[in-house]
């Protein structure tokens, strides 16, 4: 199994059925998966902000949600899908950090937003709370599997 490691603003996606997504330590960003079982293509991106802003990153064109989930759904289409089977699952958005700005919402409303707006079909969401988590999603299965460090919970959605 080859087993892809997405930090921040990382986006890859796979026409292999033997492939494992990885984000570690989500807390305020999105792990989103696209799947379409029919083309047999999936992806995922480790998504940082709600939107575009200078941020001080390098090379920031991946850690808006608007510009990794249209790249990703770019490059999806681009493996032969034609993104009506395509099904969603996604992880994170917490508020860990103790600012006005709950910046783990906005992520989740913007993914969201977007994905609706494409017509993509969110099947699963493990989202919000105010702890971290770690997300692994198998391309062949399409199941996500969450940690919780914090309280050592493990969930397969």
């Amino acid at each position: 199994m080859i087993e892809f490691r997405l930090n921040m603003g990382d986006l890859v996606t796979t026409d292999r059925r033997d492939v494992m997504f990885t984000c570690l330590g989500l807390g305020s960003c999105i792990g989103l998966f696209l799947q379409d079982r029919t083309a047999r293509v999936s992806g995922g991106a480790h998504i940082l902000l709600p939107t575009a802003e200078p941020s001080g990153f390098s090379n920031q064109a991946l850690y808006d949600a608007s510009s990794a989930v249209m790249e990703l759904l770019r490059q999806i289409r681009a493996k032969g899908s034609t993104l009506k089977n395509v099904r969603a699952k996604m992880a994170g958005g917490a508020h860990v950090v103790d600012i006005k700005k709950n910046v783990g919402a906005q992520n989740l409303l913007s993914v969201q937003q977007l994905l609706i707006q494409q017509n993509i079909f969110i099947a699963a969401m493990d989202v919000g709370g105010v702890h971290c988590r770690s997300v692994r999603f198998q391309s062949a299965s399409g199941d996500m599997h969450v940690r919780v460090p914090h309280t050592n919970e493990v969930r397969t959605l």
